[in-house]
């Protein structure tokens, strides 16, 4: 299992699963040369997961560090988000 599917997964398992309505298209298993949809996310998982890639990426990292300077949050919000805090939800998605 590539190591960004076992992520999305550990924030979808960490997660209650909200209202339909927020639902959004994650989590896709490769299986030879098909991709097998897993199942749905809402938008501020998807917004965790990428954020947390971002944040150790060559390419993104400076800046997404200078956002966090600007919103004055610290690593944590990205590194651990707590999926069910409306609050860091939004920050992240101001991210």
């Amino acid at each position: 299992m590539p190591a960004w599917f076992a992520f999305d997964a550990a924030i979808w398992l960490s997660y209650n699963r909200p209202k339909a309505a927020q639902d959004r298209t994650i989590g896709f298993l490769y299986q030879g040369e098909r991709m097998k949809l897993l199942c749905t996310v809402p938008d501020s998982v998807m917004v965790a997961a990428f954020l947390k890639a971002e944040l150790y990426s060559e390419r993104f990292s400076d800046d997404l560090k200078r956002a966090m300077q600007t919103l004055s949050v610290g690593e944590a919000i990205v590194v651990h988000p707590d999926l069910r805090d409306d609050r860091q939800n939004e920050l992240r998605a101001e991210l």
